[in-house]
């Protein structure tokens, strides 16, 4: 009787992380998929906005700022420096709100993207406190081996938005969250590319495919251990997908097809036989388109 209810209550625990697992990787894609949205609606106002502008400036403007622009490239030097005074203006200063909003689209972005590529670890993780359950040991919640994964993705989420910050006061990166300068491009790319053959990404690799391994050399009892074990992975994690997220400032940081594809990237690297080989061809690719733009931009 004892070991059917063990089993009840264990099937229970199971399917009720697999359900939170999924919800809030669903909500965090709704969040996502929203916010994208809006920014897609918000360029077309302003797109359409610019076409009234232009539209409504009679003969006299337009020969107005041709007699300008003529007199400006008469002074190469002057007009070099009124066009850079004009692009540095044109450059708004963020707030600590506008800061705030970018961190907490980062780290729900990264709960989207990892915590399915985490879920293999934390089942475990529910399968080991289960059978220490079963010989009476003391056991931790998941959620508690789970928040020390999200603390980790969120220090990066916080790293990454103030990256995102410094791109944007130094005018380095567009309105559409996409870095506009070929060299930062090429660098991003390349860098990516040589770092999927490191030995700190196979190192990290290696663990983050191997969660039983982890959980018996690094277990810790008790709730500090768990919450300790979680960062401890999501630092392997980290370490393992640094700069595949940074790759976002090339195609858009909410450019959602590059989410997915990413993401699903992550989970197959992590999952399927074959993956530390997958790391080698993304390696290839990434160094590949880096060298092809290198070369269209000299």
């Amino acid at each position: 009787m004892f070991a059917e209810q063990l089993q009840q209550r264990t099937n229970r625990e199971k399917w009720l992380l697999i359900i939170g697992l999924a919800l809030m990787v669903t909500l965090a894609w709704w969040y996502l998929i929203d916010m994208a949205l809006a920014m897609s609606s918000m360029d077309m106002q302003s797109m359409d906005m610019q076409s009234m502008d232009i539209g409504s400036m009679d003969s006299m403007e337009m020969s107005s700022m041709d007699m300008s622009s003529t007199s400006m490239s008469s002074m190469p030097g002057e007009a070099l420096s009124a066009n850079s005074s004009a692009m540095n203006s044109m450059v708004t200063a963020w707030g600590a709100l506008d800061l705030l909003l970018l961190f907490l689209m980062w780290a729900v972005m990264m709960v989207a993207m990892m915590l399915p590529s985490a879920s293999p670890m934390i089942l475990t993780f529910l399968s080991v406190n289960q059978r220490r359950a079963r010989s009476q040991r003391n056991v931790v919640p998941t959620y508690i081996f789970v928040s020390g994964y999200i603390v980790v993705w969120s220090g990066y989420s916080l790293l990454a938005t103030l990256l995102q910050w410094q791109l944007h006061e130094h005018a380095l990166i567009r309105s559409d969250m996409q870095v506009g300068v070929p060299y930062l491009v090429n660098t991003i790319l390349i860098g990516a590319g040589v770092f999927q053959f490191t030995k700190l990404k196979q190192t990290c690799l290696q663990h983050c495919r191997s969660p039983l391994s982890f959980l018996m050399r690094d277990w810790r009892e008790g709730y500090t251990g768990a919450f300790y074990m979680g960062l401890h992975h999501g630092a392997y994690c980290v370490g393992c997908c640094w700069i595949l997220m940074l790759v976002l400032f090339v195609t858009g940081v909410m450019n959602l097809f590059a989410i997915a594809l990413l993401s699903a990237f992550v989970l197959a690297e992590k999952l399927i036989p074959g993956g530390r080989w997958l790391s080698y061809l993304s390696g290839i690719i990434f160094i590949g388109f880096g060298l092809s733009s290198l070369a269209l931009t000299v």
